[in-house]
C-alpha cells in the first residue's frame, strides 16, 4: 500500500507539471500577459528579487526616450521603481533606443543601445540604480558614449564578466561601410578597456560590404566569446556568420581555421540573430529566405566550426511549413533543451512564437501544442518576441512588439509562460527522501570555491547554469572529491547545479555575492 501511494503522488506531480508545460501563467496579471503603452520592447531580464525588467524606447515623446519598466511577480508595475514603475531617460534630447538590459547582482541594471546626435548614431551604455534613477557613479553622469565623433554605431547585445567588465556587440561605420564590432568597457563605465583588441574594441570583417552583430554570448570559464550577425555579399543578399574570439579580443582560429564561419542555409539568404555558447557546441538562430518568405532557422556547430550532424537534420532545423517565421532569441535550460523565441504567421498575422527543441534538435512535443507555443495580444496587427529570459525553474518571460504594422498605435507586451522544470521535477526527489546533498558556503564570495557534502557514493557528474540558462561549468567528482574549482571564476549571481549519478538526478541552487 505504501509503495502504491508513493507512486500515486509521483504520478500526480508529473501529470501536474506536464499539464503546465507551454501554457500562459495566469498568476501573472490573471491572463499571463501585460500590455504596455511604450512603442517597442527589445530586451527583457529577471533580477535577483525575481522582478521582471522590460527595455525599449518610448513613443510618448517626440524623440523616443529609453524606457525600462519593472514588474512584480503578479504582473503589476513596481511603483517603488522610477516613476510609477518605469525609468525613462533622454540622453541628449535626441533619439535613444534601448537594445539590451542586464540585471547585476548588486541590484543595479546595465542598458546598452543607440543614441543619435544630429545626423550620427552612437552606441552607449548606462547604469540604473535599483530605485529607478540614473547611477551617476557610472561613466559620465551615468552614461558612457562610444565613438562620440562623426561615426554611426550601435550596440545590440551585452554580457558582463565576473570582474564586472562589460562586453558589447554591434556595428560601426568604417570608410562608409558598416563593420561588426565588439567593445569591452571597464566596470566603472569611465572608458573602454584599452587592453582589449585595438584600444578597447575589435572589428570583424567577412567581406567588403555591410555587416553587423546582433548576438553575443560569454564563456569566461573557457575564455571564449561567441558572436553572430549578418553580412551582405556583393549582391546585397544576407549571409549569417558566427565568430569565436577570446576574452582579450584575439581570434580563436581553431574555429573553422580563421575564427569565422558563414551560414547560408541550402544556398538561401540567411540572417542570424542570437547565439548560445555551450561546452561543446555553438547554437544559433535566425531565419533563411526561401521564395521571398522568411523561414525560422536553428543551427548547431561544433567548436571546430564543423556542422554538428547529430543535431536536428544534419545540423539544421528550418521551419519550412510556415508562410513567414523568424527566431530572434535563444534560451537553453539545464538539460540542454532549447527555447527559440520569435514570430510566425498564424491566422494571417505574425504572432509571438516559441519553439521548444530537445538538446539533439528534435521538437519537444510535450511543450504547448506539438512543441509550438503561439499567442497574440491583439487581433489585426503583427506581433513579435524581441526578448526572452528564464523567470524561475518553471517559467519563461518574453516581451516584444505588438501592433507593429498597419497602424500608428505601436505598443509592447510582456508575457509569462510555464514549462516543466528541466530537472523533471526535483521536488519529487524530496518526496522519496533520496540522499542529502549540501552545498557550502552558500552564498559564495567572489573567488571562493564551492564544496559539496553528500552520502552519495561513486562518481557524481555535475553541470552549472546561470540564472538565464547558460552553461558555465561541468565536470565530475570522483574518489571522494568535494570541491568544484570552476566556481572561483563565476560572476556574482544565482546559479543552478544539476548533479547526477547512475541512480538519480538532483538540482540545487547557490549564490555568488
Amino acid at each position: 500500500m505504501k509503495r502504491f501511494s508513493l507512486f500515486a503522488v509521483i504520478s500526480f506531480c508529473v501529470l501536474t507539471l506536464s499539464a503546465q508545460n507551454g501554457v500562459l501563467d495566469a498568476s501573472f496579471n490573471s491572463t499571463g500577459k501585460v500590455n504596455s503603452s511604450n512603442e517597442t520592447a527589445n530586451s527583457i531580464c529577471v533580477d535577483k528579487d525575481m522582478k521582471t525588467l522590460l527595455l525599449g524606447h518610448d513613443r510618448n515623446s517626440s524623440t523616443k526616450n529609453i524606457f525600462l519598466s519593472r514588474y512584480n511577480n503578479n504582473g503589476t508595475l513596481d511603483n517603488s521603481f522610477g516613476s510609477a514603475g518605469q525609468f525613462n531617460y533622454d540622453i541628449n534630447t535626441d533619439y535613444d533606443y534601448g537594445r539590451c538590459v542586464k540585471a547585476l547582482s548588486n541590484g543595479k541594471y546595465l542598458i546598452c543601445g543607440q543614441n543619435s546626435a544630429g545626423p550620427y548614431f552612437r552606441a552607449f551604455v548606462l547604469r540604473v540604480n535599483n530605485n529607478g534613477t540614473i547611477d551617476n557613479t557610472f561613466g559620465k553622469n551615468g552614461v558612457l558614449i562610444i565613438t562620440p565623433n562623426n561615426f554611426n554605431c550601435d550596440a545590440w547585445a551585452m554580457e558582463v564578466s565576473p570582474s564586472g567588465s562589460i562586453y558589447m556587440a554591434g556595428y560601426m561605420t568604417i570608410s562608409m561601410v558598416l563593420k561588426s564590432v565588439v567593445w569591452k568597457v571597464k566596470p566603472n563605465g569611465k572608458s573602454l578597456d584599452s587592453s582589449f583588441g585595438q584600444t578597447g574594441g575589435i572589428w570583424i570583417s567577412t567581406n567588403n560590404f555591410n555587416e553587423r552583430l546582433y548576438g553575443l554570448d560569454l564563456d569566461m570559464a573557457n575564455n571564449r566569446i561567441a558572436l553572430v550577425g549578418v553580412s551582405n555579399n556583393s549582391s546585397a543578399s544576407p549571409e549569417g556568420f558566427i565568430c569565436l574570439v577570446d576574452t582579450n579580443g584575439n581570434s580563436i582560429n581553431s574555429f573553422n581555421g580563421n575564427s569565422i564561419k558563414k551560414i547560408v542555409y541550402n544556398g538561401n539568404p540567411t540572417n542570424l540573430y542570437d547565439v548560445c555558447l555551450k561546452s561543446n557546441e555553438v547554437i544559433v538562430n535566425g531565419n533563411c529566405i526561401i521564395s521571398s518568405n522568411q523561414k525560422a532557422l536553428v543551427a548547431s556547430l561544433n567548436l571546430d566550426g564543423t556542422t554538428n550532424s547529430a543535431f536536428a537534420s544534419n545540423g539544421y532545423y528550418a521551419d519550412l511549413a510556415a508562410d513567414y517565421s523568424s527566431f530572434s532569441k535563444i534560451l537553453v535550460d539545464c538539460k540542454g533543451d532549447i527555447y527559440n523565441g520569435g514570430n510566425a504567421v498564424f491566422n494571417g498575422y505574425r504572432s509571438m512564437y516559441i519553439l521548444k527543441m530537445k538538446a539533439n534538435g528534435s521538437i519537444d512535443n510535450s511543450f504547448a501544442s506539438n512543441g509550438i507555443f503561439v499567442t497574440r495580444f491583439n487581433t489585426g496587427f503583427d506581433e513579435a518576441i524581441e526578448g526572452m529570459a528564464f523567470y524561475s525553474e518553471s517559467a519563461i518571460v518574453a516581451g516584444g512588439r505588438i501592433n507593429i504594422a498597419g497602424s500608428g498605435n505601436a505598443a509592447s507586451g510582456i508575457m509569462r509562460v510555464k514549462y516543466t522544470p528541466c530537472n523533471n521535477g526535483s521536488s519529487i526527489d524530496d518526496l522519496i527522501n533520496l540522499p542529502v546533498i549540501v552545498l557550502y558556503p552558500n552564498p559564495l564570495k567572489l573567488n571562493e570555491v564551492l564544496s559539496i557534502q553528500t552520502d552519495l557514493l561513486g562518481r557524481i557528474d555535475y553541470t552549472i547554469y546561470s540564472s538565464d540558462g547558460k552553461l558555465v561549468a561541468g565536470s565530475s567528482l570522483e574518489n571522494g572529491e568535494t570541491e568544484i574549482s570552476e566556481t572561483s571564476r563565476l560572476a556574482p549571481g544565482v546559479y543552478h547545479m544539476v548533479m547526477q549519478n547512475e541512480l538519480l538526478t538532483k538540482r540545487l541552487s547557490f549564490v555568488v555575492e
